[in-house]
């Protein structure tokens, strides 16, 4: 009887392995294109590193998560593949609402890097803010000032503000 309860899952999903490592293959392939073109594209676009590692990151897991979803469609488990669909909706939409700030800072960051209006070494007024620029990311903008402090500065925020370009780097 117990023999039985366990071997009854096993034949039902026995005969669909051989579609279901088909599907992991060419899963697989598909993955290592898309990333290797999403890297190149991302290359020529020529965006800082972080924001081209964060870019691949999520495109990286979202990738591996629609795999990971059809695989298990392979193999019949539709109610499964359901169930992580659903979680991953309602976590995005957590996420989408908790992390405003955070996507607003990345936005900007990606403007800044795209846009290239200042850089690293020129000297910038911000708001009261005013001195040369030692760091740009993609959540902040690091400016040291003549007596050497450092303010830090979200990019949402020079977005927003009026800011002066006073002395560009050689």
């Amino acid at each position: 009887m117990i023999a039985t309860e366990l071997a009854n899952p096993i034949l039902t999903v026995l005969p669909k392995l051989p579609g279901f490592v088909w599907a992991l293959l060419l899963g697989l392939v598909v993955i290592t294109f898309l990333k290797l073109a999403l890297a190149q594209a991302l290359r020529v676009v020529r965006l800082q590193d972080g924001m081209r590692q964060l870019i691949l990151a999520i495109a990286n897991g979202l990738l591996w998560f629609f795999l990971v979803i059809s695989l298990l469609q392979e193999l019949g488990l539709s109610h499964l593949a359901l169930a992580l669909s659903g979680s991953f909706a309602f976590l995005s939409v957590a996420l989408g609402t908790g992390a405003t700030s955070l996507v607003s800072d990345l936005i900007a960051g990606f403007h800044l890097a795209k846009d290239r209006h200042f850089k690293v070494g020129d000297t910038v007024r911000i708001g009261e803010t005013e001195g040369e620029i030692e760091q740009i990311g993609l959540r902040k903008v690091l400016i040291r000032d003549s007596k050497k402090r450092l303010h830090i500065l979200p990019t949402a925020d020079i977005d927003k503000r009026e800011w002066v370009l006073i002395k560009q780097s050689e």
